[in-house]
């Protein structure tokens, strides 16, 4: 019986494409191709690219899974569209690993209207099943606690995809210690308070704030800018310390990497890198010093040498348990003195390992499927389950959504048309998407089709720019 409801879920897939929107390349691309695979062997046919090239297009596809990457409020127009357009929308929360106390994440990352359209929810981890288990209004979305696909790239069999992007950085770099920021809120346009007026007014919150109280706002600005101007004394003097050492800057993808590449300059061997996943850089570093950052929690589960560096506790610090969750599985280290010593522990081959059971007690609360099948197969578990259960189309709502649609694509090009300059993207936001050819992303599903044990080649075809389909 239950081969036979899995072949006939196999042949309803083939006629159902799965709708995998990508909004960072750097971050979440190579995770996703991997749950193409998965999704490709079980008969889905695959559309993936990114995230705004895909919802331009959004009427030239079939009906559909689409798999949202956020369940944020700013995406609720968005799935009234898909939902009318006969489209089931799944998905997860790519920011819910390391968030703000319950209280700001719910007004903040996840919207009341969300039982409306979407059907299904995969947690990253048991942490995260609680979080929206919590919610102060009707939460009727089913919650599958399967992991994440970026989760999946971190397990040791993934380690192989990573190789020659592994030995080419040792190559260039030689040992060198990664330096990952996270200071988007203080050193970018997304500021949590708008600009001052020349009256002297009160600041006004800006929409990076939403779900913030004024002093939790306040309070968060003054810690990352603490943070953030520690870590530009201390990268100076990490290189005058540390001479044969190279040093790999990292922003996030959020930030004007200006400031630096102002510091890098005068320092040989400091370099500023927005390029590529994170994970092999990781891999390839001696040691990766953060703040509160996602990263480390991915660094944690690759057996790489942490040290989070400046205040983490004390007053005005406190942003709740998932907040400091990248932090309890670094060393900590408030000043360059106690940073200068754990690195050059390191340097001579010393142990500098963190509390092994501790460490494994966050990962396990956090992150599901370390062990054990992919998250992408559980993922693609219940997406077979949901074939039959497509929403009704309402034909009037659907040439709704359809005119709604394109009047917004065509609206959003007329207005680069009229625009006299448009503002350029900084580094690191151009870095974040860039088109790739059907051959490259081949390359990479290669990859992981031989990792998987599975010779068949998939077909990749372009259809729009930054859009593909992959198929058997």
């Amino acid at each position: 019986m239950a081969i036979a409801s899995r072949a006939a879920n196999a042949k309803a897939a083939k006629r159902i494409p799965l709708i995998i929107p990508v909004e960072s390349q750097v971050r979440e691309l190579d995770a996703k191709l991997l749950l193409a695979c998965v999704a490709v062997r079980r008969n889905f046919p695959v559309v993936i690219g990114r995230l705004k090239a895909i919802d331009a297009h959004i009427t030239s596809f079939q009906r559909g899974i689409y798999l949202a990457k956020s369940i944020s409020p700013r995406f609720i127009p968005g799935f009234k569209t898909l939902h009318e357009l006969g489209h089931m929308i799944t998905g997860w929360d790519e920011e819910a690993l390391v968030h703000l106390p319950p209280e700001v994440y719910f007004k903040k990352s996840i919207s009341p209207e969300i039982s409306r359209y979407v059907s299904h929810l995969f947690a990253w981890g048991k942490e995260n099943a609680e979080l929206w288990s919590n919610a102060p209004y009707r939460f009727d979305v089913p919650v599958h606690v399967t992991g994440n696909p970026r989760g999946d790239l971190l397990r040791p069999e993934m380690r192989p995809f990573f190789e020659a992007e592994v030995e080419e950085f040792r190559r260039v770099y030689g040992d060198y210690f990664l330096i990952n920021t996270n200071f988007s809120v203080v050193n970018s346009n997304r500021s949590l308070f708008l600009p001052e007026k020349a009256n002297g007014a009160a600041r006004t919150l800006s929409p990076v704030a939403a779900g913030m109280t004024r002093e939790l706002a306040e309070r968060l600005e003054c810690h990352k800018l603490d943070i953030f101007q520690r870590f530009q004394q201390m990268i100076p003097e990490l290189a005058r310390t540390f001479p044969c050492i190279n040093i790999v800057i990292r922003p996030h993808p959020s930030e004007n990497p200006q400031i630096y590449h102002r510091i890098a300059a005068d320092f040989e061997r400091v370099h500023v890198v927005i390029k590529g996943n994170v994970i092999p850089w990781l891999l390839a570093a001696k040691a990766t010093i953060h703040n509160g950052c996602t990263t480390a929690i991915e660094a944690s589960l690759l057996g790489s040498n942490l040290i989070s560096f400046g205040p983490t506790e004390g007053e005005g610090r406190d942003f709740g348990r998932a907040w400091r969750s990248p932090d309890i599985l670094s060393h900590t280290c408030d000043d360059f003195t106690s940073l200068h010593e754990i690195l050059e522990r390191l340097i001579t081959e010393e142990p500098c390992r963190c509390n092994g059971m501790e460490d494994k007690k966050v990962i396990n609360e956090f992150l599901a499927s370390q062990q054990g099948p992919l998250a992408c197969e559980k993922i693609v578990d219940v997406l077979e389950k949901c074939l039959y259960r497509q929403n009704e189309i309402q034909p009037v709502k659907r040439l709704t959504a359809i005119f709604r649609a394109n009047t917004t694509r065509w609206g959003s090009k007329t207005a680069k048309v009229f625009v006299r300059k448009p503002r350029k993207a900084h580094e690191s936001r151009r870095a974040a998407h860039h088109d790739l050819s059907p051959e490259q992303v081949s390359e990479k599903l290669n990859r992981f089709q031989a990792i998987l044990g599975n010779p068949v080649k998939l077909r990749v075809e372009k259809l729009f720019k930054h859009v593909y389909r992959i198929h058997l």
